[in-house]
């Protein structure tokens, strides 16, 4: 059966809060106990102050909001598909959860207006469509399609609708719930970003399948059946026990690191816990200093790797360039020619790839025309 979309008349904001009830493990329902506005794969609520308030002075001016979808669930039951982030600030505003400066006043809740205002705000009606048969496959396709405008869903939120059930669900609820128990294992000290936001789920999701060796979209179609996330939950605090591991002392530079990546790559490796945190220390001491030619971004998968472009900056710094011409007064240090820094090129006297560090002790500024001789001797 193809999928149909027909307007559905007459539901005013006093029907669409009729029965409104949140409850934190269950649904939160609306239209008189018919619409399910939050089903499974629904995000959760992100619009902050100003973006309910903005709603809600919409509503009081009589401009047309955009319009909210519902899946026809059958038996006169719907489960809303797009419009939650405006579905939910009108029913909280009814349900005096906030306050808006509208009619010229100032923080003002719904049962502080007059009975005139209030019946300006009830008998406001919203633009609905109600989308019957089809697959669920048609009705998340035409989800994505359709969410266009307010909080844009991110790619994680498009997957979570297009792979939503108790999979997805417990996944959510573990990473992407307000104070979730992700935070409380270490997602808010070694991840960046936000719960609400889906960024913790994201993040561990790209390194589980990074370790199954596909990509985000097909791991988590493979997991969609699951009855519950236990497997990427005990991944991520594998992660997360091997981080502390291997880095016993907690700094702040831990935040955003790849750990997943690295966890996948170099868990069998042996490491001096010990030794890894001391030469931490050092390196970001150095780092600080304009001419250690030292990236703290890329200390910690230094000492994981070995690489030393991770850490070690190729290239000098212009404060490390103007020090070095100073230093020489001017000259090319092979031809002795006068120069401006801008005519000169930094070389690393030991080459850069024979361990070389990009200090000043261990560069000199040359001409053009001397690096090119150089470079052409060494080949």
């Amino acid at each position: 059966m193809s999928m149909k979309i027909t307007e559905l008349k007459g539901v005013t904001i006093e029907k669409l809060v009729a029965g409104y009830a949140h409850n934190r493990i269950g649904k939160i329902v609306g239209l008189g106990g018919k619409l399910d506005i939050r089903p499974a794969y629904q995000r959760e609520f992100v619009y902050n102050g100003a973006q309910q308030e903005a709603v809600i002075e919409s509503v009081s001016c009589g401009y047309p909001l955009n319009p909210i979808y519902f899946v026809d669930c059958g038996g006169g039951y719907y489960a809303l598909l797009d419009g939650q982030q405006r579905t939910l600030s009108i029913c909280r505003f009814c349900d005096e959860a906030f306050s808006a400066n509208i009619f010229g006043l100032t923080e003002v809740v719904f049962g502080g207006l007059e009975a005139d205002d209030k019946s300006k705000i009830l008998n406001y009606e919203m633009k609905v469509f109600i989308l019957s048969g089809g697959s669920d496959a048609d009705k998340l396709k035409w989800f994505k399609i359709i969410n266009f405008a307010g909080e844009k869903l991110n790619d994680q939120e498009a997957l979570n609708a297009f792979n939503h059930g108790a999979w997805v669900t417990a996944a959510r609820e573990y990473f992407s719930k307000p104070n979730c128990r992700a935070m409380r294992d270490g997602a808010q000290d070694y991840l960046k970003g936000e719960a609400i936001r889906q960024d913790y789920l994201a993040k561990v999701l790209a390194w589980a399948a990074a370790n199954a060796g596909v990509d985000v979209d097909e791991y988590m179609s493979r997991h969609r059946a699951a009855a519950n996330a236990d497997e990427l939950k005990d991944y991520f605090k594998s992660v997360i026990g091997w981080v502390k591991k291997v880095f016993p002392d907690y700094r702040r530079e831990m935040q955003g690191v790849e750990w997943g990546l690295f966890y996948n790559q170099h868990k069998n490796k042996k490491y001096d816990a010990r030794a890894n945190s001391e030469q931490a220390d050092e390196l970001f001491a150095r780092a600080g200093d304009w001419d250690s030619g030292i990236k703290k971004s890329g200390i910690y998968e230094y000492l994981i790797t070995g690489e030393r472009l991770a850490v070690y900056t190729r290239a000098f710094n212009p404060h490390q360039r103007t020090a070095m011409h100073k230093a020489q007064g001017g000259k090319c240090a092979k031809c002795e020619a006068k120069k401006t820094v801008a005519e000169m090129d930094a070389d690393h006297i030991k080459p850069f790839g024979r361990g070389g560090e990009t200090v000043t002790a261990n560069g000199q500024m040359i001409c053009t025309n001397c690096h090119a001789a150089k470079t052409a001797n060494q080949k």
